[in-house]
């Protein structure tokens, strides 16, 4: 896990399972969004995965926002699956 602050106040942070190869979770405070601070976290999360695993995989909901955000920094979906609600 990773806690990004700015002016020692935590304004987001971001998880992996090592066990796995996944991105478990990223946020970012909505009052930081659009300053880098996902885009570093993420940045973190990949380089310490890639460092064990040659694929890593997330798990997002398409056309969210967040779906985007991941789309945007290279990431592209190769299952869709049923939510189960």
């Amino acid at each position: 896990m990773w806690v990004a602050e700015i002016d020692g106040v935590p304004v987001g942070f971001s998880m992996v399972r090592n066990e796995t190869g996944c991105v478990f979770g990223l946020f970012v405070r909505n009052d930081h969004e659009g300053r880098g601070v996902g885009r570093l976290l993420l940045e973190r999360a990949e380089r310490h995965l890639f460092a064990k695993f040659d694929g890593i995989w997330l798990e997002t909901e398409i056309g969210s926002r967040v779906y985007t955000f991941y789309e945007r920094a290279g990431w592209f979906p190769v299952e869709k699956r049923d939510c189960g609600f």
